[in-house]
């Protein structure tokens, strides 16, 4: 009879003990909702009147403002969420969250001895504000954590990082005061489509990734900052705001774009390499460096003042850098490849006769027009033409009075035969060839000397006009509305580079001028209709030949049947 009563009393107390640890784990996951504005710890400030437990999670309803009262370490509760238009004032003292931290409202402790705010849980989001006023105290993240994509928050105070944690944003953060590690091993991670907005130093102490497609990270500080070298040196928005100066202290690689919305970017002599666009609004501080533009699309470069920069490298395997503006070099301006379209900008070489910048080109185009200071005689080289055909211009000056600015452009565009036919001995030139022609304008105090004399080659890559034999001329006009004429010496084309000596006119327009056609090509409409009706066939289309034409046929939502 005693086994039997012990027997029933440990299975009494076990079922007790099952129940009371199942009691346990349901109450450690109560969610307590306010009932109206108080202090945490008393009961009537929630709903059910009692106050959430370090296990629970807690929910401030809109309108109401719950104030912290407890000391030492302060309030501890597991997750809380703070809805728009709640309060929950820490006043003085220590708050810790354990798990998921949503933030609508407002969480603060503006209060001068306003202390921690501890967070060791894995998510926050919202789209409130989160205020540690004192100086010395801070917004600690304890443990790894992910910033939700919804969450867009504001930040006034310290945020710090503790040791060996990552704090991942998927969202966007605007932080007053600093964003920091506790040591190197402390990580900041902006991931793909994230924003940081940093007001006061970012990560002057730990690891900042700022390399994912789409993130942007944005120095606001009204007054100089810091610029961080992020992992792989690399970011892939940079945007520099606020006022003041924001210093680079090494070499940076942008993905995509570098805006400067404001204030001023002293890249310290360090060099930039961007892949997508360059937008100034504010200043740029370009001392030594070197910009390089190598994205693999369409970039641009965008200042309403122009822009200016030390040495500037065009690197572009594909796509276009198109120069909204004025562009101008002082240092040297290294052409590698791709094509630099100058639209109704000017790119310029050197600021004046006595900074004249370098030239050093193994590939590529402008687009456009090029503009070179030059205080000296002897060769220089202008690398214009389209954005398909490389029209090169080399003048050679045998004599020079006064330097200043030459501008070449090669326009794609019929030159006319105005003054044609004309006999340069021993030959006629009938016409000028259509592809196109060049332009040379002096300016900035550029004075040839009425003495002196220069010697100019043309490259007519992908002329289809005429055939460039040994016959092809050089022809030079003053402006648009004068005669061209048969100026100076003929030398024979090599390969598809005419040659002229002994030029005297600048400025002047040049074109290529032949000799063995009488008439200049033609060309003919293609007749047929522009639209034809579903159903319909045998409809003919037909176009008068005349080489070296070529014509392009586009047939949409139809077969071509022969031809």
């Amino acid at each position: 009879m005693d086994i039997f009563r012990l027997k029933t009393n440990i299975s009494v107390f076990l079922l007790c003990f099952l129940l009371s640890s199942s009691f346990s784990l349901v109450k450690a996951q109560t969610t307590y909702i306010s009932a109206q504005s108080g202090n945490w710890p008393t009961g009537s400030t929630w709903i059910g009147g009692v106050a959430p437990g370090a296990g629970d999670n807690a929910i401030i309803k809109d309108g109401h403002t719950v104030r912290l009262t407890t000391g030492g370490t302060g309030t501890f509760i597991n997750d809380l969420t703070i809805e728009a238009g709640g309060v929950l004032d820490a006043d003085n003292k220590e708050m810790n969250i354990n798990g998921k931290f949503i933030v609508d409202g407002t969480y603060t402790s503006f209060d001068p001895s306003a202390q921690d705010l501890n967070f060791n849980g894995d998510t926050l989001g919202g789209t409130g504000t989160i205020a540690v006023n004192k100086p010395t105290s801070y917004f600690i993240f304890g443990t790894n954590t992910k910033v939700l994509p919804s969450a867009h928050l504001n930040v006034f105070g310290h945020i710090r990082i503790a040791s060996g944690v990552t704090v991942t944003n998927h969202g966007m953060i605007e932080v007053s005061g600093e964003l920091n590690g506790q040591n190197a091993t402390s990580t900041w991670t902006n991931d793909a489509g994230s924003t940081v907005e940093a007001a006061n130093l970012l990560m002057s102490t730990g690891v900042l990734n700022a390399s994912a497609s789409g993130n942007t990270v944005v120095y606001v500080q009204q007054a100089d900052q810091a610029v961080k070298t992020p992992s792989a040196s690399t970011y892939y928005n940079l945007t520099i705001s606020g006022s003041g100066i924001k210093n680079t202290s090494s070499d940076l690689i942008i993905n995509n774009d570098l805006t400067i919305s404001s204030g001023t970017l002293n890249s310290n002599g360090n060099s930039l390499q961007i892949k997508g666009n360059w937008i100034n609004a504010g200043d740029f501080t370009e001392g030594t460096g070197t910009i390089t533009f190598n994205g693999t699309i369409d970039q641009s470069i965008t200042n309403a003042s122009g822009e200016v920069f030390y040495n500037l490298t065009v690197n572009k395997s594909s796509g276009s850098l198109i120069l909204n503006n004025d562009v101008n070099v002082s240092g040297t301006l290294t052409m590698t490849s791709g094509v630099i379209s100058a639209g109704t900008g000017v790119l310029i070489l050197g600021t004046s006769t006595a900074t004249t910048g370098t030239l050093s080109r193994t590939g590529g185009i402008i687009a456009g027009s090029f503009r070179r200071w030059i205080n000296s005689t002897g060769t220089f080289l202008f690398p214009v033409g389209t954005s398909s055909n490389y029209h090169p211009l080399n003048i050679t000056l045998n004599g020079l009075n006064s330097g200043g600015t030459l501008t070449s452009k090669f326009n794609e565009s019929v030159p006319g035969n105005t003054g044609l036919p004309l006999f340069d001995n021993p030959d006629s030139v009938f016409n000028t060839f259509v592809d196109g022609y060049w332009e040379l304008n002096k300016a900035d105090g550029f004075n040839l000397g009425g003495a002196n004399n220069y010697n100019i080659t043309l490259d007519g890559t992908g002329f289809t006009a005429f055939t460039i034999d040994g016959s092809t001329r050089v022809l030079t006009r003053a402006d648009a509305g004068s005669a061209w004429l048969a100026q100076g010496t003929h030398l024979s084309p090599v390969g598809n580079v005419a040659r002229r000596n002994t030029l005297t006119t600048l400025s002047a327009h040049y074109a290529f001028g032949d000799t063995t056609n009488c008439y200049p090509p033609s060309t003919s409409a293609i007749t047929g209709l522009n639209e034809v009706c579903t159903g319909t066939s045998g409809v003919s289309y037909s176009v008068t030949n005349n080489p070296p034409n070529t014509y392009n046929w586009i047939i949409t939502g139809g077969t071509q049947a022969s031809g």
